[in-house]
């Protein structure tokens, strides 16, 4: 099976993203502590706290299921006039308890116009996500090219 190279830029960012949600999850302390919200780190017992692997996997999912609707927004931009124009938006938002998304930006993107993240950010405002055991910050790349 062949992947496209957006398509493999996408699941090694997406790989990367798991790896350092999960890596902030374990080590207690440190950078990954900093990231955290702080309503996540608000008394209570912390392992009553933790995130469940499936969880992840479910929010991953998530992630990968709107791929298609994420995909209209290249259109938004001024570079959807070039056939051979590829690039990423980097979003960053926080899950909250219920699994509403907050605090919804572009973290990055390689887009000239900011039309492109903007419509990303309005679709993923509107995402819900599993329900969790405490908010979670957390940033997704979509990599997006011309349909």
């Amino acid at each position: 099976m062949q992947m496209k190279l957006s398509e493999l830029v996408a699941a090694v960012a997406t790989a990367a993203a798991v790896v350092l949600m999960l890596a902030s999850e374990g080590c207690g302390g440190g950078q990954g502590e900093a990231a955290e919200p702080a309503a996540a780190r608000q008394g209570g017992d912390d392992s009553a706290k933790l995130i469940p692997e499936e969880t992840y996997d479910e929010i991953n999912s998530t992630f990968d299921r709107k791929t298609g609707s994420v995909s209209r927004c290249y259109g938004a931009g001024e570079e959807s006039n070039d056939p051979d124009r590829k690039g990423h938006v980097t979003i960053r938002l926080v899950i909250n308890e219920d699994g509403t998304t907050s605090d919804v930006s572009v973290m990055e993107s390689s887009f000239k116009s900011e039309k492109v993240g903007d419509c990303v950010v309005r679709l993923v405002k509107g995402w819900t996500f599993p329900t969790l055991p405490r908010p979670l910050e957390t940033s997704h790349t979509y990599v997006l090219d011309r349909l």
